[in-house]
């Protein structure tokens, strides 16, 4: 993955900046404050989502509403461009573009999972915990987490790995493996009321079929009575309905002569009814749009009900969290005072067990007195070995600075060119100001020859006194003689160009290069020849009386290649004192054996420092629960702010809705002015309707009472055919009254059996399908045990694989930056250990134990692997990694930096000296303004 350009607007010192970016090692440089640190903060809020460290209102700029952040890399073989605003209030914005298209993600939720699979970042690895803990290491912060106390330091490795996430997805599955557990017993107790339906079914289906059977015959029977009930019937109401039909026809020819009176007046009332429709539309919608705001100022009033419930809960937990630091004081002070009794007693033990020890301090001060010696060897040994590395760096140095003459020179020739050519655009700029003002004397002079044409003065307005035949030569030839001036001084301008046209800006770039490198030869070449004089010096203080006379002959002659000698001298005086220490170490033991006993007595005392450390266990957790609560009081806060800023939109919205009934209001009003024209329309419009129904129904009406003359008729015979069942229709109809009954006792019974069949058959099936349900209840419920227990089981074994991955990688980071033989160990506790060879014989030392140089050094190895082992990312920001170190670990970090990231496609250094200027392919300078941060490149 590569970071081409990074665009800055309204962020924090940065009103509009662009940052290209190069391949490679990437340098960005320059005084504190001047924005070094906003570039890594600005990466990591755009591609990864981390927040910044600081507020809204500190991150955008100052006097702004809100910032932008534009970010372009290459990865896979796209070019993507992300873009995230921030607004001091409201929403921020999120945009992503692939090949110049901008793709469909509006959010967090789809941006995210996007920016993920486009930069390679695996599924388990979260974005903000990669960038933050392993890709941008921030300032003072390299060597942090490997220097803190064993537990701090396991807690912290721990929340990198992610190795306590398995326990707590295990504990998350716990209420699921509740619920499915509820609902088994629930699916129990709804089988046990089905059971009896499903056992008993087919005496169910027996008895619905034998009510079938009667229902039947009992159907039969009343069939018939109805038939000849229904024809009596029929031939009664036709009867009754002839002569209802002559009176309406009657009444409908009295009807259409009403009717055609009003048809005038309908024409006049329509344009009234027009209007009061238009205004009904528009009070329909009205009142739509009232209903929503309503609703919208109901939510508002909802959220300042919840803003203040808010703020009253900030309270209450700001009064219980100071109540809980004024306990958790007292509570450290009586610690505290306990503390220093009991360390008063040890003390007070320890010196009367040094009251008993004068038999061992002789053996001691002669072993000590040894080993010192032995000390002071070595350390001549060392600091003979680092003298002639100073002296081999001096070298090196003095062969650059020997050319500083040459290079004074080159600057003071190149100051006299650049002169010059500021006196050539200085010359083009003239020429171009005279080419300008002569171009507009020849338009002034073509105006003037058309009003000479004219006949008239170009200035005077009158007749010209050169006549119409010559008015126009003298322009003519003023003009040919302002084209060859020109022609002459656009000339001039081409040769000066042409003298601009070199390789000057380049020649002047490699010169400044040139210049940087023999001012930091200079200053290594100082550095180097005081610490050699530093060395020199204190190189006195390790030898004694006897040796001081060989160790300043060699002083006088060290830079006469007396090299090799001069380090056999010195391991030849380390192997003597190593005897003696031996003997006096011997004797030493011999006395310590004896003062053994003696250490018992303070032992009852170490048991109640232990007490104390483990109440001051205790304490720090009670201090770690008041961060907690603290920080839960921040997020109160936070909420609190977001709801009052939602809370301030009431007034608007109260307003809309009341303009919103007002023009309601105005309409109703309206509408009832034109109600009585509106009434009128209609009942006109209905009359018009009634008379076209009134036509048609007396031709109705003609077609009916003949066709009822003829069904009349055709009933008599029916009727006859039947038999005489009863004299009348009354009689006929309660025959069939008595054999509905008899069906009617056939139908309720059959329908009781089929209702208690199709009740049985619905309880039997629900049984079966609860009986499915609880087999795979309890499948689930089964595996969610297995699940949750592989869970609890993984976290360990998932941190010791990635651990001993990581290791493995940063063995091989190490060997290759160190250029020794060692091997690099990252035990259990996430401690560092480092095996090699010393004197002939194998040492093991912790991180602790480690020299500042291999500190670093094995820091950077564990560190890139850890970004090799969670994403193929390849980048890595390294924020003012040499702040407190000399120049000699600055100059050894900048060599071995270059050694140890083989493999990585781009590397960024945030720094304010000039350590890596000869190891980076592009340098970033940032200049501090009064207008802002300026960026030069």
């Amino acid at each position: 993955m590569i970071i081409e350009k990074l665009r800055l607007v309204n962020v924090k010192s940065y009103s509009d900046s662009t940052i290209d970016f190069a391949p490679g090692i990437n340098l960005i440089c320059g005084d504190n404050g001047a924005g070094k640190s906003t570039i890594i903060e600005a990466i990591g809020y755009a591609l990864f989502g981390v927040l910044p460290p600081m507020n809204k209102e500190e991150f955008i700029r100052t006097g702004q509403r809100s910032c932008t952040v534009q970010v372009w890399f290459l990865n896979g073989g796209h070019r993507y461009m992300v873009e995230r605003t921030m607004r001091a209030t409201g929403n921020e914005r999120w945009i992503v573009f692939e090949n110049d298209a901008q793709l469909d993600l509006h959010n967090r939720a789809d941006v995210m999972p996007f920016l993920r699979d486009a930069m390679g970042i695996g599924k388990g690895v979260q974005s903000e915990k990669l960038f933050s803990q392993m890709i941008a290491i921030g300032q003072n912060e390299f060597l942090a987490p490997f220097l803190l106390p064993p537990a701090r330091r396991t807690a912290e490795f721990n929340s990198i790995l992610g190795v306590e996430s398995y326990r707590k997805a295990g504990d998350a599955l716990l209420p699921s493996q509740r619920v499915l557990e509820d609902g088994e017993n629930k699916i129990l107790l709804k089988m046990a009321p089905l059971a009896y339906s499903y056992e008993h079914l087919a005496e169910l289906e027996g008895e619905y079929q034998n009510r079938v059977q009667g229902e039947r015959e009992a159907k039969a029977a009343w069939s018939a009575a109805v038939t000849y009930a229904e024809t009596m019937e029929q031939l009664q109401a036709a009867m009754h309905q002839r002569a209802i039909l002559e009176e309406q026809q009657t009444a409908l020819f009295n009807r259409l002569a009403e009717l055609t009176k009003g048809e005038g007046d309908l024409e006049r009332l329509q344009n009234a009814y027009e209007e009061y429709t238009a205004l009904e539309c528009t009070i329909g919608t009205l009142g739509e749009e009232l209903k929503l705001r309503s609703a919208k100022v109901k939510e508002l009033q909802k959220t300042a009900k919840l803003y203040e419930e808010a703020m009253a809960r900030i309270q209450t937990e700001t009064e219980r969290f100071t109540w809980q630091q004024q306990a958790h004081q007292e509570d450290a002070q009586t610690w505290q005072e306990a503390q220093l009794q009991h360390r008063a007693a040890y003390e007070e033990a320890l010196c009367e067990l040094t009251a008993h020890k004068e038999d061992g301090q002789t053996a001691q001060a002669v072993y000590s007195a040894a080993e010192n010696r032995l000390e002071q060897a070595q350390l001549l040994l060392r600091s003979a070995s680092r003298v002639m590395d100073h002296f081999s760096r001096m070298e090196k140095a003095r062969l650059v600075i020997s050319t500083k003459e040459a290079l004074l020179q080159k600057q003071r020739e190149l100051n006299e060119q650049e002169a010059e050519r500021t006196g050539y655009r200085e010359a083009i700029r003239k020429l171009e100001a005279d080419c300008l003002q002569l171009k507009e004397r020849m338009e002034y002079l073509k105006t003037g020859m058309e009003e000479m044409a004219c006949g008239r003065c170009p200035i005077a307005g009158v007749a010209c006194p050169l006549g119409e035949e010559n008015a126009g030569e003298v322009c003519t030839e003023r003009i040919g003689q302002l084209k060859e001036t020109i022609a002459e001084k656009q000339a001039e301008m081409g040769r000066l160009q042409h003298l601009l046209t070199d390789d000057f800006a380049q020649e002047c770039n490699a010169h400044r290069l040139a210049m940087v490198q023999l001012a930091q030869n200079e200053v290594i070449y100082r550095e180097e020849a005081e610490a050699l004089e530093a060395l020199l010096q204190g190189q006195r203080q390790y030898v004694t009386n006897a040796e001081t006379e060989k160790l300043e002959w060699y002083l006088d002659h060290l830079k006469d290649r007396e090299m090799e000698s001069y380090l056999t001298w010195a391991e030849g005086v380390v192997n003597h004192y190593r005897k003696d220490a031996e003997q006096a170490e011997a004797a030493y033991r011999d006395a310590h054996s004896r003062i053994t006993a003696l250490e018992q007595e303070m032992q009852r005392e170490e048991k109640e420092l232990m007490k104390l450390k483990q109440e001051g266990e205790k304490l720090k957790q009670q201090q770690r629960q008041l961060t907690l609560l603290e920080e839960r009081i921040a997020a109160f806060t936070a909420k609190a702010q977001s709801l009052g800023y939602e809370r301030d939109a009431l007034p608007q919205a109260q307003r809309e809705y009341e303009e919103g009934l007002s023009l309601q209001q105005t309409s109703l009003i309206k509408m009832q002015q034109l109600r009585p024209s509106y009434d009128a329309f209609l009942q006109l419009s209905h009359q018009q309707k009634e008379k076209e129904q009134a036509a048609a129904q007396l031709e109705h009406c003609k077609k009916e009472l003949a066709e009822l003359a003829q069904q009349c008729e055709q009933l008599q015979l029916q009727t006859e055919a039947m038999g005489q069942l009863a004299q009348d229709a009354k009689e006929a109809r309660r025959l069939v009254e008595e054999r509905a009954q008899a069906m009617g006792k056939a139908e309720s019974g059959r329908m009781a059996a089929k209702a208690a069949y199709e009740t049985a058959r619905g309880e039997a099936a629900l049984y079966e399908e609860y009986g499915v349900k609880l087999k795979k209840k309890q499948a689930a419920i089964e595996r969610m045990k297995d699940i949750r227990e592989v869970l609890k089981q993984a976290g360990g074994p998932m941190a010791a694989a990635i651990r001993q991955k990581v290791s493995a990688l940063a063995a091989d980071t190490y060997r290759t930056v160190s250029g020794e033989g060692g091997s690099l160990v990252w035990e259990e506790n996430f401690d560092i250990r480092l095996s090699d060879q010393f004197d002939g014989s194998l040492r093991s030392r912790r991180f602790h134990q480690l020299s500042g140089g291999e500190k670093m050094t094995a820091a950077l190895a564990v560190r890139l692997a850890l970004i090799e082992t969670f994403s193929n990312l390849s980048l890595a920001f390294f924020d003012e990694p040499t702040s407190n170190l000399d120049a000699g670990r600055r100059v050894r970090l900048g060599e071995m930096i270059p050694r140890a990231v083989k493999g990585f496609d781009q590397l960024f250094f945030i720094s304010h000296d000039d350590t890596f200027y000869s190891i980076t392919e592009n340098v970033i300078f940032l200049e501090k303004t009064p207008q802002g941060t300026h960026v030069r490149g």
